[in-house]
């Protein structure tokens, strides 16, 4: 995938021993894809004279996903994934402010292209507390394998909010696209998943036991409510 520029026999020896360009800092990306836009937050720094960087999918909710591999050479800034199997090579400009380049994934490639910035917080305001305010957890077993959710249930101005986190995944915070209740009934939906979970809600308030479903599949799951 590395292309390797070559000097000609002229060109003083000196060029070729030019320092790396100091991509460290803070970046921002959007991969545009069939199912809309997904905005890369990416962020490289130095240890021990190395090059470290983390990832986030911010609709996604991933933050902080370690990269493998990451370096730098003849203007190219190259990562990949282990984790999510994916990798990145894109060229960075002369004023290092941008890195155009293209990921490459088992699904397919898609162009992104990186601008030096971070994201922007976004900030909710509270409202009165619902009797399902707080702090939630589950385990979900699908074909055999358990996954443990965290969730965390506020009331704000414009209704309920479901943030999740799944840390196997790097996931924290990823916030809920709609949160339906009536009565008992608590219906909450990711479309950046394209999951969906339908419950009911414990008299006492300790338990919304329903199914998830996900991709044509339906899975029994229940939250319990734990401490702060």
């Amino acid at each position: 995938m590395f292309k390797v520029l070559r000097f000609l026999p002229s060109v003083p020896l000196v060029l070729s021993l030019a320092p790396a360009q100091d991509v460290t800092g803070d970046w921002l990306g959007t991969l545009v894809l069939p199912v809309g836009e997904r905005h890369i937050a990416l962020h490289v720094s130095k240890v021990d004279n190395s090059l470290k960087a983390t990832l986030d999918s911010v609709e996604h909710g991933v933050t902080g996903a370690p990269l493998d591999s990451v370096n730098v050479a003849d203007s190219r800034l190259a990562f990949k994934s282990n984790v999510f199997h994916f990798a990145y090579e894109g060229k960075v400009d002369t004023a290092v402010t941008s890195i155009e380049g293209t990921i490459e994934a088992e699904a397919g490639s898609a162009p992104l292209t990186f601008h030096r910035g971070t994201v922007a917080k976004v900030e909710h305001k509270r409202a009165k507390a619902t009797d399902i305010d707080g702090n939630w957890s589950g385990t979900l077993n699908t074909r055999g394998q358990e996954q443990e959710y965290l969730f965390h249930i506020k009331n704000i101005d414009d209704g309920l909010i479901v943030a999740m986190d799944l840390p196997s995944q790097y996931i924290k915070d990823a916030e809920s696209s709609s949160v339906e209740r009536n009565g008992p009934s608590l219906a909450i939906e990711w479309k950046v998943f394209g999951s969906r979970f339908e419950g009911k809600i414990a008299e006492d308030l300790s338990a919304i036991e329903g199914m998830v479903m996900q991709a044509g599949q339906s899975f029994p799951f229940a939250m319990k409510r734990t401490r702060p």
